[in-house]
């Protein structure tokens, strides 16, 4: 009898602590320091010599507070500067170690690309457009490819981001804006544009336009996962729409036809999809950073789906009300937690807010 009331009592201690963990990881908490800048533009999680870092982008007040590249190797306990600028407005890791941003050190120069070969510690200049009034919202490396979403279509570097970059738009509309760029395993790239979502099997030569997208729907981000079937693993592709609409495609069909599967509500645009998983169970799991189209009316924050994004649920215990959500990464850097990370954009001084949550892997 004894016995029984220990193993009872055990158990019932593992319950709670069990229960106590899965309520702390769906609470989100501000990092105690907050990265200079109007907002969070972007944010990926990069190892280099050993050390995680959370790298940021961030916009500026002018006059008032740079805009730049913030780097934390600690969780965001601490910031370094490592460009001040007018804006800091995209980030990518490429497959062979280097960073890449898009910078605009306004006046001095026009919007362009930057590279670091140090973990973000540096940035030298690789690509600055001619003139004025264009940005680079979108960037993507892998190779020896480097590829720059613009207002006037898809720059393409050929050369791991050094010598000249060159449009590459056969088949994409002109004056199309690209607000997303992603790549499956076999290097087929997708472009989420102002005018549809693009696919290239050919590394950016050509792109056909996907199918089943409302006429006048605007791409903003878009994605690629893996599912298991009983033939081993299948890509698909998950993208959001300015207006609430998730989509996905097929790489069977080519990513050629996209389908609905979950509408967010009119007035949400989605601005970054981001793939969470630690264990096959966990494929389908997605995270969704969105903000309000008219700042007036609800739909900002964080969304969750664990069904391949047939349905969300909002997740946002712990932000501001209403939120305007601008990034979410993932850490899985420690084998025992992973831990995410949401940027937002408050367009105020100090509006970098950085929130984050752990949780066990297994719970």
């Amino acid at each position: 009898m004894e016995r029984q009331l220990i193993m009872k009592s055990i158990l019932m201690l593992y319950l709670i602590v069990q229960f106590a963990a899965m309520n702390t990881a769906s609470q989100w908490v501000q990092t105690s320091a907050t990265p200079p800048g109007s907002g969070i533009t972007d944010m990926i999680v990069f190892e280099y010599q050993s050390t995680v870092y959370l790298i940021v982008t961030t916009g500026s007040i002018p006059n008032i507070q740079s805009g730049g590249i913030r780097l934390s190797y600690n969780a965001g306990q601490s910031w370094q500067n490592s460009a001040n600028c007018y804006i800091g407005r995209c980030l990518t890791a490429s497959t062979t170690g280097y960073l890449y941003a898009s910078l605009w050190y306004y006046p001095g120069q026009n919007e362009g690309i930057y590279y670091s070969s140090n973990g973000g510690s540096e940035w030298y200049s690789v690509f600055n457009f001619a003139s004025t009034g264009n940005n680079v919202f979108s960037l993507l490396a892998f190779d020896t490819l480097v590829f720059g979403g613009t207002r006037t279509g898809i720059l393409r570097n050929t050369s791991t981001g050094f010598g000249d970059y060159e449009y590459a738009n056969n088949g994409i509309p002109p004056n199309s804006w690209i607000w997303d760029i992603a790549r499956d395993s076999n290097n087929i790239v997708a472009a989420a544009t102002s005018n549809g979502l693009f696919i290239s099997t050919n590394q950016g030569d050509s792109w056909y336009q996907s199918t089943g997208l409302p006429s006048g729907d605007t791409v903003t981000s878009v994605s690629f996962y893996s599912v298991q079937t009983d033939y081993g693993y299948s890509e698909k592709l998950i993208a959001g729409t300015d207006d609430g609409k998730i989509l996905t495609s097929s790489s069977q069909a080519g990513y050629a036809g996209l389908v609905v599967s979950a509408l967010l509500g009119t007035n949400v645009k989605v601005e970054t999809i981001s793939r969470t998983y630690v264990s096959l169970e966990e494929l389908s799991h997605f995270y969704i950073a969105a903000s309000s189209r008219n700042p007036q009316e609800p739909g900002g924050g964080i969304y969750k789906s664990t069904n391949e994004g047939q349905t969300f649920t909002i997740m946002n215990n712990g932000l501001p009300q209403n939120p305007v959500a601008s990034r979410i990464v993932r850490d899985l850097s420690d084998t025992n937690v992973v831990s995410l990370y949401a940027g937002l954009f408050n367009n105020q001084v100090n509006g970098a807010q950085v929130y984050t949550q752990s949780f066990p892997i297994g719970i």
